[in-house]
């Protein structure tokens, strides 16, 4: 009897150290957990909170939190906007990219995708333009006679006149491409470029073949649903009722 009552308080302490080691594992999860439940008991605790662990440099955290928050209000353009914000500060750049558009296209005026989407146009746009003054870079570096840097200059000039009519025609065959398929979006997103550049004389060309697939008031839909930028899309607009104008005239 005093044998198995010996075994029975070795036993107990074995079991005890090893439950409570248990439960102190297993406590500051759910311990998170209950705080994060408390902050999806309504949106703007939600975005409140992630913001702070964005501003914070948690993005683990906010990424998690946001994406269950996006869950329980799916139709908060501003959790998908804050969304998008830690995913993309967190290195996640493209799936940061398509959280902004989301949130756009439920509410055109969201001001931290826009910030973010003007940003990465912007940073597209840098590195398209880098091209060329890298090589010219490179040509002064390796020569430093006058002569190859004049030579240098001139193919860069050509370069970059090349280069533009190329992305010229990249843009037009893409805008194309993207009306026949439906991807509006995309076609769009290449005319508010082309707008910002003020190269007129394409906004026109695309405007037309726009024109030439869909109606006037299909158009405008179009235009009035995928473009984000309120003034680039009331001069679209503008310009789009003139062309249509003018080829009722011709006809």
């Amino acid at each position: 009897m005093q044998k198995e009552y010996r075994n029975f308080n070795l036993c107990w302490l074995v079991l005890v150290p090893v439950l409570f080691l248990t439960v102190l594992q297993f406590a500051p999860l759910a311990d998170a957990e209950m705080k994060s439940e408390k902050f999806l008991k309504s949106e703007k605790r939600c975005g409140v909170k992630g913001q702070n662990l964005i501003d914070a440099g948690d993005y683990e955290q906010a990424i998690g939190l946001l994406a269950r928050g996006i869950d329980k209000f799916p139709s908060s353009d501003w959790l998908l906007g804050l969304y998008g914000e830690a995913l993309y500060l967190h290195g996640h750049l493209e799936e940061g990219e398509k959280q902004f558009r989301k949130a756009l296209s439920m509410n055109k005026n969201n001001p931290l995708a826009k910030k973010y989407i003007e940003e990465i146009r912007k940073t597209q746009d840098l590195l398209e333009d880098r091209d060329v003054a890298e090589w010219i870079g490179i040509a002064k570096d390796k020569g430093a006679d006058l002569l190859l840097l004049v030579l240098g200059v001139w193919i860069g000039t050509l370069l970059t006149l090349f280069s533009q009519k190329f992305m010229s025609w990249i843009k037009k065959a893409n805008f194309e491409k993207a009306i026949r398929q439906g991807k509006y979006g995309s076609a769009t997103d290449i005319l508010e470029t082309l707008v910002s550049e003020a190269k007129n004389s394409e906004v026109r060309a695309n405007l037309k073949k726009l024109l030439s697939q869909v109606s006037l008031e299909e158009a405008e839909v179009i235009l009035t649903d995928f473009v984000y930028d309120q003034e680039v899309e009331q001069k679209l607009l503008f310009v789009l009722r003139k062309i249509n104008k003018q080829q009722r005239k011709a006809s």
